[in-house]
This record gives structure tokens, sequence and C-alpha cells, in this order.
């Protein structure tokens, strides 16, 4: 499988549903849902014809996303970098 580019925008997602939510399967990019159901860290939710995600192991996500994407930072400390780092970026304003 190749590498991709966690984004803040993933990232935040992610932190999302490490809080307790469920997102739509909708919002959260299938590379990444694939990968973290592959790694069985997260589950599909099913109402009717309407899927969402949910996360099995918020403890073991939070391993896996920091050992692959965020070179262990966590992932609010990773979003604020991205956020501040990024080209075009301003740091005193809020996304």
């Amino acid at each position: 499988m190749e590498n991709r580019r966690l984004s803040a925008s993933i990232a935040r997602k992610i932190q999302r549903m490490l809080e307790g939510e469920t997102l739509p399967s909708s919002t959260l990019p299938s590379w990444i849902a694939q990968e973290l159901l592959e790694e069985g860290l997260l589950s599909v939710l099913s109402k009717g014809s309407r899927k969402s995600y949910r996360l099995i192991d918020a403890e073991a996500c939070m391993q896996y996303i920091g050992n692959r994407y965020t070179g262990g930072a966590t992932l609010s400390r990773w979003i604020e970098a991205f956020r501040r780092f990024r080209p075009g970026g301003y740091p005193h304003l809020p996304d």
C-alpha cells in the first residue's frame, strides 16, 4: 500500500473520532478508512443505506497514526504544527 499524506483536515476528522464521535463514511477518505479497517481499528455502522465509522480502540489508533503519519506527535500537536508551517499559513489566525 502506498504511503499517503495525512492532511490537517483528515487529522481533524480522526481527532473527532478519537473523542468518541461517529462520522458518516462520506466524510473520511476511502484510503484512510480502508487502512484503519484493515488494521482492525475502525468499525462500520449501517443504518439502512447510510454507513458511518467509529473507532474500535482509540488508544491503538492514536499509536498507529503517530507511528505511521505524525512522527509520534499527538494529532492535536501535529495539526497545530501543520497549520503553522504550511505555505501561506497564518499561525495567529484560527482555521
